[in-house]
Order: structure tokens, then C-alpha cells, then sequence
């Protein structure tokens, strides 16, 4: 019996008595209400089936297509984006799924890449103001960009930067860096020449080029925020390898680019690993930070993260040829005698660890990410350093190591070293005692903290900037 019916029924009874209309009045309460709680289910089913349709990029406040966007812009609530959380039960505003991370720890390490909302600071007015009713009151809060954000540094081999027809790529790079923010950008295989000049400028970035020279392809660059005042050290072009390398003196650190094409012979490599070797050899003191980034590829090496976030390298494949090989010991020896470690472990073209990133500071690097890219076949490497925005970092001041030190912060290239000294107390420590009946872990975790005390003992710490 519908509601029709009931009144229809009240109505033609006329002789009922007063408590059998009462009965029918209340049962037509009971219908109203069972059908009011099937359209609520049903919309809260319809609501639920259209969560899809919400623009993904509206909800993490980075839609461009406004209201012409073909999904929908719901009114956010503020509760939600402001606390990461909303108690209400019947809240009328939309809650987007919220990045458990941030909620948990306060920050994302995926920022801008995150595929969940972040409460507070990446939301801005214009999300909380429906694009179907530009006219609504504006209830959020606005976007302000935490100055005291690390800065990253991007590596990736770019397969071209820029062609006659497309500008697609740095029109990706100028959006990126104002979602991110960055350092520095260094790429391989940029495939410019001097026929190229302001289109490739990016807003805020200052850019180093080392062109292939007399041949098409190949080349490196460096694009530097402007912030930092840099000069070149070294632009070399070799055949088909190239290299770039600046020093950064705001933050004493050298910085170098390098791209070696498949089929390099080991004659032309070894001009440009010599090249850097004479570089690396001249630093003043203090000893800069070295980051090296490049395209190398050696696919027949595998690397393996180690206990200190550097990688240790294995010669995988007995394809290779004896001349490729010897260009990747060249190259090991060179970054081996300014202790250079390298960071990357996972594949960065297909199954190959080709990219590659050095430093000799392996504290700075925080976090690093290989991302996927549809820029080129090559991922895009993205590291996290703890070169702060505010001066008193960016001045190198004398850093705070919470009491501990590590190798990393030891100068092993200071001419008072007596290595002679340190070989003694090695031979005199009582290895086969500390190792009796200790497995593997346990016997290397021993011989690393004896090492690291007997280093801080004798070895000198870097020197900074004061």
C-alpha cells in the first residue's frame, strides 16, 4: 500500500472511529518513513557508485580544466583538509580518501605525487569552492609553501629536451618545479646545439650546457635554481661522450653531469673519467660535496644497497665485452679514490641500472625515488637532500651531528693522516676473538663500529664553512 492509497483510505472512512484513523494516519508515517530511508539509500548507493567521476586532481588541488573539466568538483570539506579527520556522520561536504602517511607522521615523502589528499598545507581556497558554483563563499584555508622544505635534485637521461615540434617536455619541467621544490635539474641526451637557445629557458632557473659538439644527439645539462650562483668548471665533448660539471659555492658543492652512449670505446671514456679525475684532484678546501649523475650505461652491473645507503656493484654478465669492462673499472677507480658512493640500486631502463648518482656526502641524500615517466624510456630519478631553504644551512655553517659521527663526515684525504698509525692498531685489535662464534651480520656490524672508532680517533672531521 503506497501513500496514495493510505490517504485515499482515510479519506473514504469516514465513519471510522477516532483511534482507527489514528492506526492509518500512523501507518502512513511508517510507509513515508520506510520510503524516505530507501531514497536515502539509494542516494548514498548513487553517491557512492559517482565516487569515481570526482576529479582525482581536484581533491590534491591541481586541476587545470576548471569548470570545464569533465568530472566533477565537489565542495571539500574543511574539517577533513585541515585535521585529517572529520567526526561528523552526516557531514553534507565531500571527504576525499586522506593520505594515511601524512596523517600519521605530519608529511609525505611522495609530496606532489601522492595519490591521496594531505591535509593543511597542500590545499588552497579555490579547492574548497565549488567550480559549478564559483559565486560560493570561500571556506578553506589558503596554500602557503613551507620554506623550510628540502630541496631535491631531478637526474634523468630526457631522450631529447626539446624538438622543432614539441615542447612538451620543458613545459612539464617549468609545472614541476613550481609543485616541487628543487635545486637542481640534471639531464643526459638533451640533443641540443646552438641553434637552440631561449626556448629551453625555464622561469627561476639558471641553465649549463655541455652540447655534443659536431654531431647530432647526446649532450648533458644543469638547470640551477637562481637562487645559488654557480660557474662552470668543466664542459668537455669527447667523441660522443659529454660531461658538465659546475661548482655551486653558496653550498660547496661540485656537481656534474655525464653521458656515455652505448658502443663508447674505452679510449674516449678514459678522456672523460681522466678529465674529471684532474678536476676532483684540484678541489679547495674545505672538501666540497660531490654529486655525480649520469647516464653510464654498464647494463652488465647489478648494485645492491649496503648498510649506509650506498650500493656495492657485481659484474653480472659474461656478455660484455673486455673493453666495457674496463671502462666501468675506470670508472670505479676514479670514484673509489674520492669515495664516492653510489645510491641507485633499482632498474632505471627497463630490468638495467643504468643512471646512475655519486656523492661523497651520502648523509645529504634523505630519500630517493625512481619514478616511471612517459617522457622517456628512461625513469626519472628524484632525491631528497637536506640542504635547507633557511641560511643557516645554505651558508654551510657547522652542521649539528646529534653526537654521532660517521665516515661520511671524516676527511680521509687531509695530509696528517699516518696511515701507518692506523694500520698498527688494526693488526693489534683481536680479531679472533671479537669473532669467535659470531655469525656473519653480527661479525660485520663488529668489525664496522671498531673501524668507525678507531677512524674518529685519528682521522680528522671535514671541514665547513664558517
Amino acid at each position: 500500500m503506497n501513500t496514495i492509497e493510505v490517504v485515499a483510505e482515510v479519506h473514504g472512512k469516514e465513519n471510522q472511529s477516532a483511534p482507527e484513523i489514528k492506526q492509518v494516519r500512523k501507518n502512513k508515517e511508517v510507509i513515508e518513513d520506510k520510503q524516505e530511508n530507501v531514497s536515502r539509500e539509494g542516494n548514498m548507493k548513487e553517491q557512492k557508485n559517482n565516487v569515481e567521476r570526482v576529479c582525482s586532481f581536484w581533491v590534491r588541488g591541481r586541476c587545470k580544466f576548471g569548470v570545464s573539466c569533465n568530472y566533477a568538483h565537489p565542495v571539500l570539506c574543511t574539517i577533513i583538509l585541515e585535521n585529517g579527520t572529520c567526526q561528523k556522520r552526516d557531514c553534507e561536504w565531500f571527504h576525499p580518501k586522506m593520505c594515511s602517511v601524512m596523517k600519521q607522521t605530519g608529511q609525505c615523502h611522495r609530496g606532489q605525487k601522492c595519490y591521496f589528499t594531505h591535509f593543511r598545507q597542500t590545499h588552497n581556497s579555490s579547492m574548497t569552492k565549488s567550480s559549478r558554483n564559483p559565486c560560493q563563499k570561500d571556506v578553506g584555508q589558503p596554500m602557503t609553501k613551507n620554506r623550510k622544505e628540502p630541496y631535491k635534485i631531478l637526474y634523468q637521461n630526457i631522450r631529447r629536451l626539446i624538438t622543432e615540434n614539441s615542447k612538451k617536455k620543458i613545459e612539464y619541467f617549468k609545472d614541476y618545479v613550481l609543485e616541487n621544490k628543487i635545486l637542481a635539474m640534471n639531464f643526459t641526451e638533451t640533443w641540443l646545439d646552438n641553434l637552440i637557445t631561449n626556448d629551453i629557458n625555464i622561469k627561476g632557473y639558471q641553465v649549463f650546457r655541455g652540447d655534443r659538439k659536431g654531431r647530432r644527439g647526446g649532450g648533458t645539462a644543469i638547470y640551477l635554481n637562481e637562487d645559488f650562483e654557480a660557474n662552470i668548471l668543466l664542459e668537455a665533448s669527447v667523441e660522443k661522450c659529454e660531461m658538465i660539471a659546475i661548482f655551486i659555492e653558496k653550498l660547496n658543492t661540485i656537481n656534474i653531469v655525464i653521458y656515455r652512449p652505448p658502443d663508447t670505446k674505452l679510449s674516449i671514456f678514459t678522456s672523460i673519467v681522466d678529465k674529471m679525475n684532474n678536476l676532483l684532484s684540484n678541489m679547495n678546501a674545505p672538501e666540497p660535496t660531490v654529486i655525480l649523475t649520469g647516464d653510464f650505461n654498464f647494463p652488465f652491473v647489478k648494485w645492491t644497497k649496503g648498510t649506509h645507503n650506498g650500493c656495492r656493484w657485481e659484474i653480472t654478465s659474461s656478455s660484455t665485452t673486455l673493453d666495457e669492462k674496463a671502462q666501468f673499472l675506470k670508472l670505479t677507480e676514479v670514484v673509489d679514490k674520492y669515495n664516492l658512493v653510489q645510491a641507485i640500486e633499482e632498474p632505471t631502463r627497463e630490468r638495467n641500472t643504468l643512471d646512475l648518482v655519486f656523492t661523497n656526502d651520502i648523509s645529504i641524500f634523505t630519500h630517493i625515488e625512481v619514478l616511471k615517466s612517459s617522457l622517456s624510456d628512461h625513469h626519472q630519478i628524484e632525491v631528497t637532500t637536506n640542504f635547507k631553504t633557511n641560511n643557516r644551512d645554505i651558508n654551510n655553517e657547522t652542521p649539528n651531528y646529534g653526537g654521532e659521527t660517521d665516515f661520511w663526515q671524516l676527511n680521509f684525504h687531509n695530509d696528517n693522516v699516518s696511515w701507518s698509525t692506523i694500520n698498527k692498531e688494526i693488526n693489534d685489535i683481536p680479531w679472533h676473538i671479537l669473532f669467535n662464534e659470531k655469525n656473519t651480520e653480527t661479525c660485520t656490524n663488529i668489525l664496522l663500529s671498531c673501524l668507525l672508532m678507531l677512524c674518529i680517533k685519528l682521522i680528522p672531521r671535514k671541514k665547513t664553512k664558517k
